[in-house]
């Protein structure tokens, strides 16, 4: 993945975040430093609710230009 190729396999979704404030976006969804995740870095972290609950567990990728989400919801 760090070369731009990659196959994922996952049972659950994947979304991808583009644009230029990608970071902030997920960073104000989550309970993780988003904004300061390196390129070909990764993190788990808990996304919440507008309540601040705990949504669900996922995992984020920040590749050149995006950043991916995996989440254990289909």
């Amino acid at each position: 993945m760090r070369q731009g190729v990659g196959l994922v396999r996952h049972a659950g979704g994947l979304l991808e975040v583009r644009g230029a404030d990608r970071a902030d976006f997920l960073h104000n969804q989550c309970t993780s430093h988003v904004k300061g995740l390196p390129p070909g870095g990764w993190l788990e972290t808990l996304f919440l609710n507008n309540r601040g609950q705990v949504e669900f567990l996922g995992e984020v990728f920040h590749l050149p230009e995006r950043l991916w989400l995996t989440t254990d919801r289909p």
